[in-house]
């Protein structure tokens, strides 16, 4: 690390800190300074990190993706202690392209050997109250070694746009109870809790 940007960042930082004492000072608002913090905290943080930054394409999987996409998919299963069975995971995200039963986004590298860094998987529903599509975000992974990119913001950001392009009302998702991480992340992005209940029928 050169120690003249190392000093540059630290100074961004600190210079951040002052502004955040003046505001308080003068009785500015929590947001304000809260905002400028981060700003600053991101700023210095890119500036530190720039050219190892990994350069990220979002894109829709396609079939000639399916090794890679089911690689990803058995991963996030992993995640929530699903027993790893390649074959069928195979069959199963195979049988959503080809059937069109869902749409897969794909955060891909710009590495001269791309790799996958992240996805995330919709399924098509519709609302009857409000009588129209609503696409459920039903799985959003990202590896680990790619994490903290902003790589998740840019596949939510895909599906959002997939919601517009369709005429949909929304999306809609579910997550657990205990993973914190994913729900800052999701009301950090726009969405919001809802109320409602939830229940299920296993057959």
């Amino acid at each position: 690390m050169d120690k003249r940007k190392l000093a540059i960042a630290y100074f961004i930082r600190y210079l951040a800190l002052f502004f955040i004492i003046i505001l308080a000072i003068f009785k500015r608002t929590r947001f304000a300074y809260s905002y400028l913090y981060q700003c600053t905290q991101t700023y210095s943080k890119l500036f530190l990190l720039k050219g190892n930054i990994t350069v990220i394409n979002i894109r829709q999987a396609e079939l000639e993706d399916l090794a890679a996409v089911v690689s990803m998919f058995e991963q996030y299963r992993h995640f929530y202690q699903c027993e790893n069975n390649t074959v069928l995971a195979t069959d199963f995200i195979k049988a959503r392209m080809e059937q069109q039963e869902s749409i897969i986004f794909i955060a891909e590298t710009g590495k001269q050997n791309k790799e996958i860094a992240g996805f995330v998987q919709l399924y098509p529903l519709f609302t009857s109250t409000g009588m129209k599509k609503l696409w459920l975000l039903n799985d959003l992974f990202v590896d680990e070694s790619y994490r903290k990119q902003g790589i998740a913001e840019k596949l939510i950001e895909a599906a959002k746009s997939l919601a517009q392009q369709t005429s949909a009302r929304g999306l809609m998702l579910e997550t657990s109870a205990k993973n914190l991480p994913a729900q800052a992340l999701y009301e950090k992005v726009g969405f919001i809790k809802s109320p409602s209940f939830y229940y299920t029928l296993d057959l």
